[in-house]
């Protein structure tokens, strides 16, 4: 029913009938280590991937054979969507959002400067700003738009409108 194997090779502890359970849960007892000189990979159902820990390298977890999140040297890659009730990201630099062609849309939650502001910016340039005191403006003066001449906004609703055309005909 249970068997413990060496070849010259290889070990191998194979259980035929059942769960094989490894368990340290005495008064006294500890951690469960696993140490490898090299990787360790979990599978499940014969030969189907469900962990990879690599040997100076990354950790990869597997739906179903297929890779869904790696450990990298700069941060991690989810491969698929993720779903989440509620996300807390903690920014150092901002957010990306990356593109084929590279970083395209981002949000930086701070401008080095004023502290807590909120800028967005396409294909590299700033294109509006939130403002720490909760005022949302355009990234540079007299360059962007409200919508288009296709694309109106319905209503707009404001106690006080002060308008200008100073500089424009």
């Amino acid at each position: 029913d249970l068997e413990i194997y060496h070849d010259g090779s290889h070990n191998r502890i194979a259980g035929a009938t059942g769960d094989l359970n490894i368990s340290n849960t005495g008064a006294q007892s500890d951690d469960i280590q696993i140490t490898a000189a090299d990787d360790v990979i979990l599978n499940v159902q014969g030969s189907e991937n469900a962990v990879k820990c690599i040997g100076n390298g990354q950790v990869e977890l597997y739906y179903d054979n297929v890779k869904k999140f790696e450990t990298t040297s700069s941060g991690a890659t989810v491969s698929g969507s993720l779903t989440s009730s509620h996300v807390n990201i903690n920014l150092h630099h901002g957010l990306y959002f990356l593109s084929s062609a590279g970083y395209s849309p981002r949000i930086n939650n701070d401008d080095g400067s004023t502290g807590q502001q909120m800028q967005f910016f396409t294909n590299n340039g700033l294109r509006f700003v939130l403002q720490n005191d909760g005022h949302l403006r355009p990234g540079s003066n007299n360059s962007f738009d409200l919508g288009t001449s296709s694309y109106r906004w319905r209503n707009v609703y404001t106690n006080d409108l002060n308008l200008s055309n100073e500089g424009s005909s």
